[in-house]
């Protein structure tokens, strides 16, 4: 880890301390809970919701414009673009430091056309709304997750056929093959999760979830039963245990929301295809609090795509019963709120568009509006 680069990053946060945009300096609002004589007997900070995700609402560019997504963060419910919606830009993961630093991965597309209709992407985090490239746009790049511990920054994310991680904007663990798809920091040491391709298995049923700690591969999910494939798309770590959320692919059009706990699995739906349609499923953050583990995700009933939490895998719905939706992000705060990032899709709107969701304790807690497309795909609470 070199100190110039972060000694850059530093200064990034430092110069921009002075003129912070909104959602990087919440106000400390307290709320007085009186006693029985209406004296104030506990002063109460609610806390503050950060999410991101992509708005394409008041740009001014046509419906069907590929360049439509705007990269923004929301705190508690008001939306700050992250880009100007020049190039398609999404937030995929934030998180919030001690000193209330936020820091978005996601990407931008550059200015370099590969075909007549797309642009090579750039992985980028943004650390108080300041953007820092780490790839260069020559091919597609992207940054998936992110993660801050003791003043250094770690994103997962790919650049060309290569999965890396940076650390502090200078890559750290690269590999060939591979998708790393989250990072989790704690201590000296740093895990990431994703797939690989495993060589000496027949393709197409190659693909396997994994698991690395400090560049070295402590995990892989074997495919089980009758598995064909295994995704990773989240993972955390508490003590000596490990989890990671994903997919276990049962057949090209089949797959069950799965939990790993130190490599052994629990199906969070059932696998093959049920009577109610449950054929696609998919586990896609996990949180863990005390004894307890929360995984968010989504899978189909009745044919109809359901956002979902499960709490040590007992599942809730929380989508509107006709209603298409998914579950990206779920984080639970110092009193056991359960926050969950989203979106839905409203069947019986007439431009059906995707609206950006955020649940608390199931039920809605902060919608986007319902005209052109959203998602928000990460929230943290702080």
């Amino acid at each position: 880890m070199k100190s110039s680069k972060l000694s850059f990053i530093t200064s990034v946060i430092l110069l921009s301390i002075a003129a912070l945009p909104s959602f990087a300096r919440p106000k400390a609002v307290d709320i007085c809970i009186a006693d029985a004589n209406g004296l104030c007997e506990e002063l109460y900070s609610p806390p503050t919701v950060y999410a991101t995700g992509y708005d394409n609402d008041n740009i001014g560019l046509p419906l069907n414009s590929p360049w439509r997504k705007i990269a923004k963060v929301w705190t508690n419910g008001v939306a700050t673009p992250l880009t100007d919606g020049t190039y398609e830009a999404e937030g995929f993961s934030i998180f919030v430091d001690n000193l209330d630093q936020v820091y978005v991965a996601g990407y931008e597309r550059s200015g370099n056309v590969y075909n007549a209709y797309n642009r090579y992407t750039v992985a980028k985090v943004w650390i108080n709304g300041n953007p820092i490239s780490l790839t260069d746009g020559t091919k597609s790049g992207v940054a998936r997750s992110v993660s801050v511990e003791s003043g250094h920054v770690y994103v997962a994310g790919r650049d060309g056929n290569m999965a890396k991680i940076w650390a502090d904007g200078t890559e750290l663990y690269s590999l060939s093959d591979a998708f790393f798809n989250a990072v989790f920091a704690i201590g000296s040491d740093v895990y990431y999760c994703g797939e690989k391709v495993v060589p000496n298995l027949p393709s197409p049923y190659n693909v396997r979830a994994t698991i690395w700690k400090n560049g070295i591969e402590i995990l892989q999910q074997p495919a089980v039963n009758s598995d064909k494939n295994t995704y990773c798309n989240s993972i955390f770590v508490r003590g000596f245990a490990v989890y990671a959320a994903g997919v276990s692919q049962q057949s090209t059009y089949v797959n069950k929301a799965t939990l790993w706990t130190n490599g052994a699995a629990t199906y969070l739906t059932p696998a093959g295809v049920q009577p109610n349609g449950t054929t696609a499923a998919a586990a896609t953050s996990v949180y863990v609090k005390n004894a307890n583990v929360y995984v968010a995700g989504y899978s189909n009933e009745n044919y109809i795509r359901r956002a979902k939490l499960w709490v040590n895998g007992v599942a809730t719905n929380l989508s509107a019963r006709n209603n298409l939706a998914w579950a990206f992000s779920v984080f639970v705060d110092d009193n056991f709120n359960v926050y969950i990032g989203g979106q839905e899709q409203n069947q019986n709107a007439s431009n059906q568009p995707n609206v950006g969701m955020i649940w608390k304790n199931g039920a809605v807690n902060y919608s986007t509006n319902t005209y052109y497309q959203h998602s928000i795909n990460s929230v943290y609470v702080k």
